[in-house]
C-alpha cells in the first residue's frame, strides 16, 4: 500500500474584507456602556457587516442605542438575549430610514444647552441661569429679565436702572 503525502487543507471560512467604517462603529457601539450586554457575544468583525450601512450615514454607537429603545417602544418584541443578534439588527436597520439619526433630536438639544451655558459663563450681566442682574446700587423696582447677551440688550437694561425710560403701563404691553 503506498502512502499519499497529505494534501492542503482547504480553508474553513472564506475571510471577507471588512469595512473600516463599520468597523469603527461596531468598536465604538460594542465600548459603549449602555450597548446590551448580549451584543458583546460577537466581535467587532462579526458586527462590521451589518454597521456599515449605518456608518456611512453618520450613526453613532448612541444612535444604534436609540434606534433599539425605539424598536421596542413602538411595540416590536426585542429579546432580552437574542439568538441571533446581528440578524436582530440587520433587520431593525433595514427597517429604519438610516438618513434619520435616531439621537440627532437629542445631540441637537444637548449641544444648544451647552452653547447657551457658555453664553451665560461669559456674559458678565446675568446670573447662571440668565437672569439680568442689577447693579448694586439699583433702587427700583424688581424686574425679572432674561438676558439675550446682546449689548443693545444691555444698553436699554442700563437706561431702565438709570430710569431715564418710563416705566411700561399695563395697557402698552
Amino acid at each position: 500500500m503506498e502512502k499519499r503525502a497529505p494534501t492542503a487543507q482547504a480553508p474553513t471560512k472564506v475571510a471577507r474584507a471588512v469595512d473600516p467604517d463599520g468597523l469603527r462603529l461596531a468598536r465604538t457601539w460594542l465600548s459603549d456602556p449602555s450597548t446590551p450586554h448580549w451584543a458583546r457575544r460577537h466581535t467587532p468583525h462579526g458586527w462590521a457587516r451589518v454597521l456599515t450601512k449605518p456608518a456611512l450615514h453618520g450613526w453613532s454607537s448612541r444612535d444604534l442605542n436609540q434606534a433599539l429603545r425605539d424598536w421596542q417602544s413602538l411595540g416590536h418584541y426585542l429579546p432580552h438575549q437574542p439568538h441571533r443578534p446581528i440578524g436582530l439588527i440587520g433587520r431593525i436597520l433595514t427597517a429604519l430610514d438610516l438618513n434619520e439619526r435616531p439621537a440627532s433630536a437629542d445631540i441637537a438639544r444637548e449641544n444648544e444647552a451647552a452653547q447657551l451655558r457658555r453664553q451665560r459663563a461669559r456674559c458678565p450681566h446675568c446670573d447662571e441661569h440668565g437672569w439680568r442682574i442689577p447693579p448694586p446700587n439699583y433702587t427700583g423696582p424688581d424686574l425679572a429679565v432674561r438676558c439675550n447677551h446682546t449689548e443693545e440688550q444691555n444698553a436699554v437694561w442700563m437706561q431702565l436702572q438709570r430710569s431715564e425710560l418710563p416705566l411700561q403701563q399695563e395697557g402698552d404691553a
